[in-house]
This record gives C-alpha cells, sequence and structure tokens, in this order.
C-alpha cells in the first residue's frame, strides 16, 4: 500500500513535505519521491530505498517551492527502480503527478499514447495519467479541462494528487476507489491517502467521496463532482487523535508498535458506542442469515467472531474470504453481510458488499477509520419491513 502527500502554502513546502512522506512510510518503503514546483519549473527528486536513505542521497528537502505532491510506494507495475518510483511527470515536463491504485486499462492507453509520440521512461501504469494530462491539456488549454477528460479514459482504482506549470500555487486532486482526504490548514491547504499526511499540520479534514476531485490553493479549495462538475459540499470533520500516536513512539518498525499496543488498543475498541452495537445486534437477529466476510488479517478476525457468535449467542454466522464472497454466498433481501476492514479501502471486501447490495442485502461494516464517508459506511442497506438501518 502506497502513500500520498501533497502541500500548497504560503512558503516553502520541502520539509513539510519530507516529514509528511515519513509519517506515511509504513504504508510503502520501496522507493520514494517528492515533486515541488517552483520558479523554474517542476523539480523531481526521487529514487529507490526508505525515505530517509533517498533523502540523504537525493536532498529532498532542497527544491524551493509552495506547491509540492510526494509519494512512498510499495511496487506494483514495474519493478523496483528509479524511474518506476513516483512522481512521474509529462513528456514537456508541465505536469507531474502520484498515484494510488490500478489503473486496468493502461496497456491500451500507453499503446495509444506511444503512437501519438509520447515518450513513457517507466514500467508503471500511473505514466499513463501524465501523458493523458498533457494530451488533453494541449486540446483544452485548461487544466481543469485536461482533467475531467483524463478521468473519463481511465479504469480502476485511483487516487491522484497532480500539479501543473500553467496553474502554478494550485494543487489537484482525485479518487476513485482508493481514498483520499483533504487537510485544511492557516494558510496552507493539503492533500494525503490518510490522516497522518498532515496531522502534524492540521487536524481539519475533509474526506473525499468517489468520484470526487477538488482543487486547492493557498487560500481556498472546492470540491466538485466528477460527472456533474457541480460543487460538493463537504462536511468537515476533526482529527482527535495524538499526534505521536499515530507515529513509531520510539519502537524500530510499526509492526513492533502494534504488538505492544494491542492491549490499548482493545480498551478503545471496548468504548464504541452502545447504540450502534445495538444497531448491529437488531440486523443480525433480524437477519434469516448473517454473513461475515474480511481478508487476509479480517478474515481470520471473522473466523473467530464465528466462535463467538455461536457460543455466546447460539447464532450461527458464517464467514467467507472477501474474495471468495461473490462465488460462494447466497444473499438476498432477508441476508445481512457484515464486513471486516482494518482500513476500510479493502478492494475485495468493498467488491463483496457491493455484490450483496445490488442482491438487495443489508450490509454493516466494521473497520478502524474514521469519518462517515468511508468506502465501507458508504454501503447503506434498503429500507427493509423492519426498517433496519446501517451500522457501520
Amino acid at each position: 500500500m502506497c502513500g500520498i502527500s501533497g502541500i500548497v502554502a504560503k512558503k516553502d513546502i520541502a520539509e513539510d513535505l519530507l516529514r509528511s512522506i515519513q509519517n506515511l512510510e509504513y504504508r510503502g518503503y520501496d522507493s520514494c519521491g517528492v515533486a515541488i514546483l517552483g520558479q523554474d519549473g517542476i523539480e523531481v527528486r526521487k529514487n529507490i530505498g526508505t525515505v530517509e536513505e533517498v533523502n540523504q542521497r537525493e536532498a529532498l528537502t532542497t527544491p524551493a517551492g509552495k506547491v509540492g505532491i510526494a509519494h512512498t510506494r510499495w511496487a506494483t507495475h514495474g519493478g523496483v527502480a528509479r524511474n518506476n518510483a513516483h512522481p512521474h511527470t509529462s513528456c514537456q515536463g508541465d505536469f507531474a503527478l502520484v498515484h494510488n491504485g490500478i489503473i486496468s486499462n493502461y496497456r491500451e492507453l500507453r499503446e495509444e499514447l506511444t503512437n501519438e509520440g509520447h515518450c513513457f521512461r517507466s514500467e508503471t501504469d500511473t505514466e499513463t495519467i501524465v501523458h493523458l494530462l498533457e494530451k488533453y491539456f494541449q486540446k483544452t488549454g485548461n487544466v481543469e479541462e485536461a482533467l475531467i477528460n483524463t478521468l473519463s479514459r481511465l479504469q480502476g482504482s485511483y487516487a491522484l494528487a497532480i500539479l501543473s506549470t500553467h496553474q502554478p500555487d494550485t494543487l489537484f486532486c482525485a479518487r476513485k476507489e482508493s481514498p483520499l482526504i483533504l487537510g485544511l490548514g492557516h494558510q496552507a491547504h493539503y492533500v494525503g491517502s490518510d490522516f497522518n499526511a498532515f496531522i502534524e499540520f492540521t487536524r481539519n479534514a475533509i474526506v473525499l467521496d468517489d468520484g470526487e476531485y477538488a482543487i486547492l490553493s493557498q487560500d481556498g479549495y472546492v470540491v466538485k463532482n466528477v460527472l456533474s462538475r457541480e460543487i460538493s459540499w463537504k462536511e468537515g470533520l476533526t482529527i482527535h487523535w495524538d499526534v505521536e500516536a499515530s507515529k513509531k513512539g520510539g519502537f524500530p518498525h510499526y509492526m513492533l508498535k502494534e504488538i505492544f499496543e494491542q492491549p490499548q488498543s482493545i480498551t478503545h475498541a471496548l468504548k464504541v458506542d452502545t447504540e450502534q452495537i445495538q444497531r448491529l445486534a437488531e440486523l443480525i437477529a433480524h437477519a434469516q442469515l448473517t454473513y461475515s466476510v474480511g481478508v487476509g488479517t479480517t478474515y481470520y478476525v471473522a473466523l473467530v467472531a464465528q466462535y463467538y457468535f455461536a457460543k455466546l449467542a447460539r447464532h450461527y454466522v458464517p464467514c467467507i474470504s472477501s474474495d471468495e464472497f461473490c462465488h460462494l454466498s447466497q444473499v438476498d433481501s432477508n441476508s445481512l453481510v457484515l464486513a471486516i476492514s482494518q482500513s476500510g479501502e479493502t478492494y475485495d471486501t468493498i467488491n463483496s458488499l457491493k455484490y450483496a447490495q445490488a442482491r438487495q442485502a443489508h450490509t454493516a461494516a466494521i473497520t478502524n477509520v474514521i469519518g462517515p464517508d468511508d468506502h465501507l459506511a458508504q454501503a447503506r442497506p434498503p429500507i427493509g419491513p423492519h426498517k433496519r438501518g446501517n451500522a457501520g
């Protein structure tokens, strides 16, 4: 899983951008890089290795500029190599972007763009996006129009942060099936793949929904719907985390930190609003059949929960791995699907919920992600004979 950061401010942002991806390093760690827009254009510095290793080799805080994007990568398309690290730039160097997700039609797009004369420097699916931006800007002369046209061509999932010499002092971002959050600060605005990207600088945030894009400047921001281009009026939220809790806390790596924090994590988990628990219990009681779904670690959680339901509640709740749910389950309007996800962005689990909803099943989700607009929280059940609500 990779990490995205972006900052637009009234001061040089290189040092803040470095701290931001240091806080995101747990999401990906085979390479990283930054792109900062200065007086002489976009300067990109990237390499393979940890953030600290790359910083020592590339001096990531040297470029001057008030707009920048950064990325920590866990390789998917293309090997661990400098040319595959993000950010990626267009042929003329007028666009730079970072990307989380997978573009499923990138091969067709790459062939099309290559035939039109675009020169690719990486093996990634991501680079097709930046060349599309360049292509459509040359046709429209407008960065926002180029972004809309580009998004219409993409199949798959993405969270994007983009900057361009054609609209300096501006940061663009967009989301589809991959999380992206805006941070609202004093004389600065931020974008990140999770709250850790900017929690050190601001606790005020807005969660983008699927199919939305945002334009951020030093003084303000606007969120719009990709299809309608209408402004989306978003409700902000305040992050109540302790800043130190989002970091390694003196441990050499996050896994060890999480192991030692298990007692505290259990204590916090037990503080869930009892009203929410009651709503979920009613959903389970009224359903003819309840499935629990998860994948990887959360599948093992569902397996354990199956025994607890049987022993304590005398209720059979079969569990299915999310990647097999669509093939094995039998769901209808009398069913409930309980999704479990650590991140709220688990692709197979989200697909399981969509599959269930398409068959009129009721859905609920348990996740540790803050914010009502999380992927899983968007899984709202239809109104049934019991008028059952959603539990998140």
